[in-house]
């Protein structure tokens, strides 16, 4: 259970997205599949900032699919 004085520290979703170098919209998607680790509050969505970083860093490692 994620603590008041913990969410504090967590991120917008268009915050989240510029930790994981995404739009907003991308962020909403993975909340959707639930594959970010988030709560929703009566102001909208907060996403945990060490979630957050493991995507980026996930999408770092990924290879670029060829164009």
């Amino acid at each position: 259970m994620v603590t008041l004085k913990e969410l504090e520290n967590w991120l917008t979703p268009a915050e989240a997205g510029q930790v994981m170098g995404m739009s907003k919209q991308a962020v909403h998607g993975h909340l959707e599949q639930k594959t970010l680790r988030a709560v929703k509050t009566h102001q909208g969505w907060l996403v945990d900032p060490a979630d957050a970083e493991r995507v980026a860093k996930e999408r770092k490692s990924k290879p670029e699919d060829p164009v």
